[in-house]
Protein backbone atom coordinates (compact mmCIF):
# COMPACT_ATOMS: atom_id res chain seq x y z
CA UNK A 1 0.00 0.00 0.00
CA UNK A 2 3.22 2.24 1.15
CA UNK A 3 4.12 1.86 -3.05
CA UNK A 4 0.81 2.80 -4.13
CA UNK A 5 0.63 5.40 -1.41
CA UNK A 6 3.39 7.07 -3.19
CA UNK A 7 2.15 6.78 -6.82
CA UNK A 8 -0.59 8.62 -6.12
CA UNK A 9 1.07 11.39 -4.12
CA UNK A 10 3.04 11.80 -7.28
CA UNK A 11 0.22 11.82 -9.45
CA UNK A 12 -1.27 14.40 -7.61
CA UNK A 13 1.72 16.60 -7.30
CA UNK A 14 1.45 16.15 -11.14
CA UNK A 15 -1.56 17.64 -11.74
CA UNK A 16 -1.06 20.39 -9.21
CA UNK A 17 1.84 21.30 -11.89
CA UNK A 18 -0.31 21.25 -14.59
CA UNK A 19 -2.89 23.08 -13.31
CA UNK A 20 -0.48 25.80 -12.30
CA UNK A 21 0.76 26.00 -15.81
CA UNK A 22 4.62 24.77 -14.41
CA UNK A 23 4.69 21.62 -16.36
CA UNK A 24 6.23 21.50 -19.33
CA UNK A 25 4.43 18.88 -21.21
CA UNK A 26 5.86 19.53 -25.48
CA UNK A 27 4.04 16.84 -27.41
CA UNK A 28 6.37 15.59 -30.21
CA UNK A 29 4.43 14.44 -32.93
CA UNK A 30 5.30 11.12 -34.97
CA UNK A 31 4.54 11.64 -38.02
CA UNK A 32 1.79 9.69 -38.22
CA UNK A 33 -1.93 11.19 -37.97
CA UNK A 34 -3.66 9.02 -36.81
CA UNK A 35 -1.15 7.54 -34.55
CA UNK A 36 -0.89 11.20 -33.16
CA UNK A 37 -4.51 11.12 -32.85
CA UNK A 38 -4.53 7.88 -30.51
CA UNK A 39 -1.66 8.91 -28.35
CA UNK A 40 -1.21 12.70 -28.54
CA UNK A 41 2.21 12.42 -29.51
CA UNK A 42 5.14 11.23 -27.83
CA UNK A 43 5.33 13.72 -24.12
CA UNK A 44 8.91 15.46 -23.91
CA UNK A 45 11.33 13.56 -21.23
CA UNK A 46 9.60 10.70 -21.24
CA UNK A 47 10.98 7.17 -22.56
CA UNK A 48 8.86 4.79 -24.54
CA UNK A 49 9.38 1.02 -25.21
CA UNK A 50 7.94 -0.49 -28.31
CA UNK A 51 7.93 -3.59 -28.83
CA UNK A 52 6.82 -6.47 -31.07
CA UNK A 53 7.63 -10.20 -32.74
CA UNK A 54 10.38 -10.75 -35.18
CA UNK A 55 9.38 -9.05 -38.59
CA UNK A 56 6.69 -7.30 -37.50
CA UNK A 57 7.62 -3.90 -38.47
CA UNK A 58 8.76 -2.30 -35.53
CA UNK A 59 12.37 -1.54 -35.99
CA UNK A 60 11.16 0.33 -39.78
CA UNK A 61 8.46 1.90 -37.86
CA UNK A 62 10.58 3.22 -34.95
CA UNK A 63 13.22 4.61 -37.15
CA UNK A 64 11.01 6.06 -39.26
CA UNK A 65 8.88 7.76 -36.49
CA UNK A 66 12.38 8.95 -35.24
CA UNK A 67 13.58 10.40 -38.58
CA UNK A 68 10.08 12.13 -38.93
CA UNK A 69 10.25 13.45 -34.90
CA UNK A 70 14.34 14.90 -36.16
CA UNK A 71 13.12 16.56 -39.38
CA UNK A 72 9.45 17.85 -37.99
CA UNK A 73 11.45 19.12 -34.42
CA UNK A 74 14.72 19.36 -34.79
CA UNK A 75 15.46 16.91 -31.39
CA UNK A 76 18.12 13.87 -31.15
CA UNK A 77 16.98 10.90 -29.31
CA UNK A 78 18.36 7.48 -28.62
CA UNK A 79 17.05 4.80 -31.11
CA UNK A 80 18.01 1.53 -29.07
CA UNK A 81 17.78 -2.42 -30.63
CA UNK A 82 19.34 -5.53 -29.76
CA UNK A 83 18.17 -7.00 -32.98
CA UNK A 84 19.85 -5.39 -35.89
CA UNK A 85 23.93 -4.05 -36.11
CA UNK A 86 24.42 -0.61 -36.89
CA UNK A 87 25.09 -0.82 -40.27
CA UNK A 88 21.69 -2.64 -41.26
CA UNK A 89 19.96 0.66 -38.81
CA UNK A 90 22.22 3.24 -41.09
CA UNK A 91 20.91 1.44 -44.45
CA UNK A 92 17.27 1.38 -43.23
CA UNK A 93 17.96 5.29 -42.05
CA UNK A 94 19.44 5.91 -45.69
CA UNK A 95 16.85 3.67 -47.37
CA UNK A 96 13.60 6.00 -45.77
CA UNK A 97 15.49 9.22 -46.23
CA UNK A 98 16.13 8.84 -49.93
CA UNK A 99 13.15 6.94 -50.97
CA UNK A 100 15.40 3.99 -52.69
CA UNK A 101 14.42 0.20 -51.26
CA UNK A 102 16.82 -1.55 -49.30
CA UNK A 103 17.50 -4.35 -51.39
CA UNK A 104 18.46 -1.58 -54.37
CA UNK A 105 20.75 -0.37 -51.50
CA UNK A 106 22.60 -3.24 -51.25
CA UNK A 107 22.90 -4.87 -54.98
CA UNK A 108 26.49 -4.57 -56.69
CA UNK A 109 28.67 -1.46 -55.61
CA UNK A 110 29.26 -1.25 -59.51
CA UNK A 111 25.66 0.34 -60.17
CA UNK A 112 26.48 4.02 -60.69
CA UNK A 113 22.81 4.95 -60.54
CA UNK A 114 21.99 3.89 -57.40
CA UNK A 115 24.67 5.25 -55.87
CA UNK A 116 24.27 8.75 -57.83
CA UNK A 117 20.97 8.72 -56.17
CA UNK A 118 22.12 8.60 -52.71
CA UNK A 119 24.37 11.14 -53.12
Amino acid sequence: MQILGQALDEIKHWLELKASGKLDQTWLRTGFPSLDRLINGYCRGEIAIVAGRPGMGVTSFLMETAINMSQQHGYRGVFLTVEHTELILKLRALSTLTNIPIDKLLIDYNDLKTLEQVK
